[in-house]
């Protein structure tokens, strides 16, 4: 997964290889990175420190293999596309919006 501020890659989000089932739901562990010296180098920031609301953006893609009753075995990629609104004064969501998508 990778997160924009701005216009630049920020940081990066590494997810485990894992299993889910049909109909199924599972907590997952993420490994954060954030380049902190890209945040400052941006030339926004200024403005969004001023506006007290920061503006992310995270776009994650998730390969992987669907199996139907043993018989019938296809690659799709699940795609999501988040754009956020940050309070950057107590670090809380202020707005979100998501879309998905699954190519089979």
């Amino acid at each position: 997964m990778l997160i924009v501020g701005c216009v630049d890659q920020i940081g990066d989000i590494s997810l485990g290889a894992g299993e889910i089932r049909a109909k199924q739901s599972v907590d997952m562990a993420a490994i954060v990175t954030v380049e902190a010296l890209k945040i400052v180098e941006s030339p926004n920031v200024l403005s969004d420190l001023e506006s007290r609301i920061a503006p992310l953006n995270l776009t994650s893609s998730i390969p992987g293999r669907v199996n139907v009753a043993g018989i019938y075995k296809h690659h799709v990629v699940a795609t999501l596309d988040c754009n956020m609104e940050i309070w950057v004064t107590n670090q809380t969501l202020k707005d979100y919006q998501c879309t998905q998508h699954v190519k089979l």
